[in-house]
């Protein structure tokens, strides 16, 4: 019985290595190829496009209400990690949010300033516009 059980085993291990074999020395088609080629240089297109959620960075976001209480002044920095794209114009997303935490409203607005590769700028009481008269919270994001 055991020297059946071994004989099974050896036979078995036989097998799975020259699968393995197999599967290592085997050629893909020429469609596999096609395939393979076309998803690399997908990525690499894809890659190369500028994405500013991808690229920019948003440091040391700070914020308060402006003196009469209805305006936001936003101060942060940008970070532009990307290694070939320059931004000209940055769309950004500021959000504010209650004492409770709901999203109470939220301002869209652009800023055209240059972020070269690698460069960091600062953007001091940016006025972001009217805000909610309950405004407790505020955060950003790149649209």
């Amino acid at each position: 019985m055991k020297k059946c059980l071994k004989i099974t085993l050896y036979v078995l291990g036989g097998l799975l290595v020259l699968s393995l074999i197999g599967r290592i020395t085997r050629k893909a088609t020429p469609a596999e190829i096609d395939g393979l080629e076309n998803q690399q240089k997908a990525a690499v297109i894809k890659a190369a496009r500028p994405n500013a959620r991808r690229d920019l960075t948003i440091n040391k976001h700070t914020w308060q209400k402006g003196e009469a209480g209805s305006m936001a002044l936003h101060s942060f920095s940008i970070y532009n990690a990307s290694k070939q794209h320059d931004y000209t114009t940055i769309r950004l997303r500021f959000f504010y949010y209650s004492d409770l935490g709901v999203e109470v409203g939220h301002s869209d607005q652009v800023i055209d300033k240059t972020v070269r590769v690698g460069q960091t700028i600062r953007i001091n009481k940016f006025v972001a516009g009217l805000i909610p008269q309950h405004t407790f919270g505020a955060d950003m994001e790149f649209q």
